[in-house]
């Protein structure tokens, strides 16, 4: 390709599984592609679109009732929420200020209403607040048509920070983070939906790193052939998630903790490329009781 040639960018929809201990699995993926795109007269692809196309995938596998869905601030709005009610999924969404604007308005609005919806918590070395507002009304769709009752939570964090190396100064941080709740908010739930769960968030962008600067090389571009660059991508959304359950696996998790995640790759890539394939033996792991298990912990 020639300095001056045109170079063209795709944006692809990732799902990922993150569990309650921390482990983190691809799932499925769906492209935005615009094959069928006509400047002018048709709007090209977006994650909003490829959500709709994915929900369903998503739903063959995991059914009703058995997904909390994390998503950006792109995804708090009325499409998705729909799906999620139609599928009976929880969800906890991120809510920007300049989001959704009257959803914004009301939600402050009623928090200074009814300060007895909030809870200070200390995490660690944070100092939380958590004000809350519950059964908001959000319409949407054309002329409004929809409405959906949602709920919002408001997180102020603060927190000292030591820099020991450079001005050796205790600096204060704050931060604040807010979501939409599928579900009414409480004292009794607050902290748990929102530090234990909506922000979990951060592993999902987290495994994007790691197969960006970690062995699995999202980044390269292999070929300039389009079906052999989607190939390369779905192979290697297989090789993490058969990497991320082996790794996770009771059976190994002492050795990986020695070794390290990549000690322990580059000792299996040792042992499997120098090894026989013994197909009885083989035959008789596959065929045992043993149930693999992940790590809980």
């Amino acid at each position: 390709m020639g300095e001056n040639a045109e170079q063209y960018y795709v944006y692809t929809l990732d799902s990922v599984l993150v569990l309650d201990n921390g482990i983190v699995l691809p799932v499925l993926t769906e492209i935005l592609e615009n094959k069928d795109w006509v400047k002018g007269e048709t709007k090209q692809d977006c994650e909003r679109k490829a959500f709709k196309r994915l929900a369903p995938k998503l739903y063959k596998i995991f059914g009703k009732n058995n997904v909390t869905l994390l998503g950006d601030g792109l995804y708090a709005c009325g499409p998705v929420i729909k799906i999620c009610r139609e599928y009976n999924w929880d969800f906890m969404l991120v809510l920007k200020e300049d989001g959704l604007k009257d959803v914004w308005k009301e939600a402050t609005g009623l928090m200074r209403l009814e300060p007895e919806n909030s809870l200070i918590v200390h995490w660690g070395n944070r100092h939380q607040l958590y004000q809350w507002a519950n059964d908001i009304e959000y319409e949407f769709g054309t002329n409004r048509k929809h409405t959906e009752l949602i709920h919002v939570v408001i997180c102020y964090e603060s927190w000292e920070e030591l820099h020991i190396r450079s001005t050796k100064v205790v600096e204060k941080k704050e931060t604040r983070y807010a979501w939409i709740s599928s579900v009414k908010i409480s004292a009794r739930n607050v902290f748990m939906r929102c530090t234990k769960i909506a922000r979990y968030r951060w592993k999902i962008e987290n495994n994007y790193l790691i197969e960006k600067h970690e062995g699995y090389f999202f980044e390269h571009c292999y070929s300039y052939d389009w079906q052999a660059m989607k190939g390369y991508h779905y192979l290697m959304k297989i090789g993490h998630f058969v990497n991320a359950l082996v790794i996770g696996s009771e059976l190994i998790t002492t050795f990986v903790e020695k070794s390290g995640i990549r000690g322990f790759i580059e000792r299996l890539y040792i042992a499997l490329s120098g090894a026989k394939l013994d197909i009885p033996n083989i035959l008789k792991v596959v065929n045992s009781e043993h149930i693999w298990k992940l790590a809980v912990s």
